[in-house]
């Protein structure tokens, strides 16, 4: 089966993002996510976590594909994940990502994107 890919990028990310990307009709498994950050700070580390959610309603507090989230460090210095506590993603529900609030450093912007089946 074909990999597809949901990609997002966010302008001068916030500690309190939390962004619907797509509805899902069909039983997903999450294989790869790649996350990146760009700085606009000189000699900076900036660094972000983030959390990747599904759930029948956007008002639940959802179910994270990795507990925890994922910690992105440095600028153009991908994070790959492969190893998720949550691979399927449920028929029927909303999917979205959420900054947790751990973000230091100066961050122009935060890239993600999701590979799966």
């Amino acid at each position: 089966i074909a990999s597809k890919t949901t990609s997002f990028l966010i302008e001068s990310p916030s500690n309190s993002e939390n962004i619907t990307l797509f509805f899902n009709t069909n039983t997903l498994t999450v294989n790869k996510i790649i996350s990146i950050l760009y700085s606009g700070g000189s000699g900076d580390t900036p660094s972000l976590t983030w959390l990747l959610k599904y759930g029948t309603g956007r008002n639940d507090n959802g179910i994270e594909i990795l507990y925890g989230g994922i910690t992105v460090t440095g600028i153009n210095n991908p994070t790959y994940t492969d190893s998720f506590s949550n691979t399927n993603i449920s028929t029927g529900t909303f999917v979205w990502m959420q900054t947790s609030g751990n973000i230091s450093g100066i961050i122009s912007h935060f890239q993600g994107n999701i590979y799966y089946n």
